[in-house]
């Protein structure tokens, strides 16, 4: 039997034909809107090739150095206005097109994760754990054992760095991809 789907506007997801009554709405609402409030919205940008591997299960995961270099993994940001400047960078650079994928992580499982802000360690200390713990690194790569690392990035002319988010593929089940 084939199964009926509609688009709910309001919403925002695909739903069985039997959920467009007005009850089933409001219930999916609240629970959509209650995800909305416990969960942090993220931004990637990625080639069609990795957004179709992200739809999946993310794996196999980029290993070139300029695509993980703190590991394989999901590089995002936090602002959507990050994600479209930096998806302009990528565009003057490579010939290919680049789409902006949003996804969500619970903030409970997000607050789980063994993370590191890359900015809290004082200077000089700083650059040897980028040279120990990145393929851009001068020194030979060690894994660095963080699932959630946040670091500033500066690509922009002007104004503050744009922050750069990177989730472990230890985490990806955690990731919901829209």
């Amino acid at each position: 039997m084939a199964r009926i789907v509609c688009w709910v506007p309001p919403v925002g997801r695909w739903l069985p034909y039997r959920w467009k009554l007005p009850f089933h709405r409001r219930v999916f609402g609240i629970c959509d809107r209650l995800f909305q409030n416990a969960s942090t919205t993220f931004y990637t940008v990625q080639n069609q090739e990795d957004v179709s591997r992200l739809w999946r299960d993310g794996a196999p995961f980029p290993t070139k150095e300029t695509r993980a270099h703190f590991g394989p993994g999901v590089y995002a940001w936090s602002k959507q206005a990050d994600a479209g400047e930096y998806r302009t960078l990528l565009q003057r650079i490579a010939s290919e097109p680049f789409q902006i994928i949003e996804f969500r992580v619970w903030n409970c499982c997000l607050r789980r994760f063994r993370q590191l802000d890359v900015n809290s360690i004082p200077e000089p200390e700083i650059d040897i754990w980028i040279n120990k713990h990145s393929l851009l690194g001068e020194g030979p790569f060690e894994p660095h054992g963080y699932q959630y690392l946040m670091r500033a990035v500066g690509f922009r002319e002007v104004g503050d760095p744009a922050v750069e988010h990177y989730f472990h593929r230890s985490v990806f089940a955690h990731l919901w991809f829209y």
